[in-house]
Parts: structure tokens; C-alpha cells; sequence
């Protein structure tokens, strides 16, 4: 049964977590441009498009809570108006999720051995499916006349799309997953603990966004007439640009390397000095008038290595 508080009431809460989440990105946006400026330009443009498109998205879904909350105040029926703004969530939405699968396909076919990189190709061609149904969807939302009759046309594609894109972020987290636990058998003994650290973020971020779009999809399939399902899914892309940026930051910078010295080089080197309180006689041959003093010279050398792939 839908009500104001399980419609629009929902978006009204998903669009503070909606800008919660964009903090966080443009914090952890900020942290990769200033850490990682030796990264490709292609790489460094598509984060910046990438936050964008995140900045549009966040416009958009408080635009639609202003039209709801002051425009449409006191309005009867408004599920049953048209909300075109919802529709532009939906395919920006669609040029995030799609951009950042790309990214962690390349990832995967670049770090996994053949022929098992090869999964890469599929992850590509279920994202360009998923998106095409995405906007689809989306160009649908805005033309449509009365939001609740597009709900009811559109079902099958929704549960598409939403299984579709979960099974992507599911073989991406267990592709990550596999080639760090593969990479830690090999490292040396002072890596463990930093590929332990890359192994929980990559996990968890890769994983959440399996759990949110399943959680969405549930939500969909069980209550298709509220909106609850789209006040998280409102959340979903913030989440697939926060996994992104958390597997971009948890590299080793240069920075990194100039404040965490490598092996030490330690040389040696006798100074002789002359001690003022040696004799002055020169009769006692066996008194020296130098005294031998050690000086020890440091010499720090950084190696930073990355993974197999190049950014």
C-alpha cells in the first residue's frame, strides 16, 4: 500500500544520504588528484567526470525534493503525476555505474592471467546491456504522463537491470578478491600488511555495492508501488564512486614513498682527528697524537612498486 511517507517521503530521506555520499567522494576526489598526479591523463579526466556527473546527480535529486516538498505542497495524488526528474537520476546514474564497470574490467583483464581475464569481456557487455536498459528506463520516466502506470510497464526491465548489475559487481569483488589473496602468497615479508589492508577495502567496497543493488532489487520485487526501493538506488551510484576512488587511494603514492624510507645503506668512514690532549713530546714514539674517530653515514633508497597494471 502506498502512502506519501513510503513515496516521496523515501526520497526525502535517500537524497541526505545522497549528499552525505557525495562528501565523501569529493574528500576522497580531492585526496586522488592530490596524491596521484603522476596517474594517466585518461584516468584523471574520467575521476573528474566521473564527480561531475556525481554533482549533477546531486542537483537533480534535490530538485526533485524541492518540487515535491514546496511546489507540489498540499497537491493530491502526486504518484500520480509525472516526475521527469526521477528519470534524469536514473540515466545519469546509468553513465556512472557503466563508466566505472569499464574501469574495473580493465583492471581485471590487466591483473588476471589469460584465459581468465577473459571474464573482463563479459563484465563490458553486460554494462553496455545494463545501461542501454537504464536508459531506456529512463527515457521512459520522463515521458511518461503518470508515474505509477510507468512503475507498473517498466517492472520486468527494472528487475533487469538491477540483476544484471548485481551479478557485474559480484564478479568484480571476487575478481579483486582472488588476484590480492594470489598477490599476497607471493609478496615479500613486509607486504602482508598492506595487502591485507587493500584486500578488506576492495572487498568490502566491491561487495556493498553487490548487497545495496540486491537489497534494491528485493526491495523492488516485494513493495514494486512505494518508492523505497528508489530512494537507495538514488545511493547506488555514490557507492560505485566511492568503491572506485577507494581502490585508486589505497595504492602507494609517490608521497607515500618520500615519508616511508626503504632499506637502509650504511657506510662507514674512520676521521682522524687530532686530540688536544695528546702529548706534545716527540721523544715518546709511542704515543700517537691522533685518535681515531668513527662517522657513520646514512644513505636511504625508496623503492615503490605498483601492481601489474598502470594507471
Amino acid at each position: 500500500m502506498s502512502s506519501l511517507a513510503n513515496t516521496f517521503g523515501a526520497i526525502e530521506i535517500g537524497s541526505a544520504v545522497a549528499v552525505f555520499l557525495f562528501g565523501v567522494i569529493t574528500l576522497q576526489a580531492y585526496v586522488y588528484f592530490n596524491d596521484y598526479d603522476d596517474d594517466h591523463i585518461v584516468f584523471r579526466g574520467a575521476i573528474a567526470f566521473i564527480w561531475l556527473l556525481e554533482l549533477g546527480l546531486t542537483v537533480t535529486v534535490l530538485y526533485e525534493v524541492y518540487r515535491i516538498t514546496i511546489v507540489l505542497f498540499g497537491a493530491p495524488n502526486i504518484d500520480a503525476m509525472s516526475h521527469p526528474a526521477l528519470g534524469a537520476i536514473v540515466i545519469i546514474g546509468a553513465f556512472i555505474s557503466t563508466t566505472i564497470h569499464i574501469f574495473f574490467s580493465y583492471r581485471l583483464w590487466t591483473i588476471i592471467p589469460k584465459p581468465y581475464n577473459s571474464v573482463a569481456v563479459f563484465i563490458v557487455v553486460a554494462a553496455i546491456t545494463r545501461f542501454v536498459i537504464t536508459v531506456w528506463t529512463g527515457v521512459k520516466e520522463i515521458q511518461s504522463k503518470v508515474y505509477k502506470i510507468f512503475l507498473e510497464d517498466v517492472q520486468p526491465w527494472i528487475l533487469a537491470l538491477l540483476a544484471i548489475g548485481a551479478v557485474i559487481d559480484f564478479i568484480i569483488a571476487f575478481g579483486m578478491l582472488w588476484y590480492f589473496l594470489k598477490r599476497r602468497g607471493k609478496s615479500i615479508q613486509r607486504m602482508p600488511r598492506m595487502i591485507d589492508r587493500v584486500i578488506a577495502l576492495t572487498s568490502s567496497t566491491g561487495l556493498l555495492t553487490c548487497i545495496v543493488t540486491l537489497s534494491v532489487l528485493i526491495l523492488y520485487r516485494t513493495m514494486p508501488h512505494n518508492l523505497i526501493f528508489f530512494a537507495v538506488y538514488a545511493s547506488l551510484s555514490k557507492l560505485y564512486t566511492n568503491s572506485l576512488l577507494t581502490t585508486l587511494n589505497a595504492r602507494p603514492s609517490r608521497k607515500d614513498g618520500a615519508s616511508n624510507p626503504g632499506p637502509a645503506a650504511v657506510s662507514v668512514e674512520v676521521v682522524r682527528k687530532r686530540d688536544r690532549f695528546a702529548p706534545t713530546s716527540h721523544s715518546s714514539s709511542s704515543a700517537s697524537p691522533y685518535n681515531n674517530a668513527i662517522s657513520i653515514a646514512m644513505k636511504t633508497t625508496t623503492e615503490c612498486k605498483n601492481d601489474d597494471s598502470s594507471f
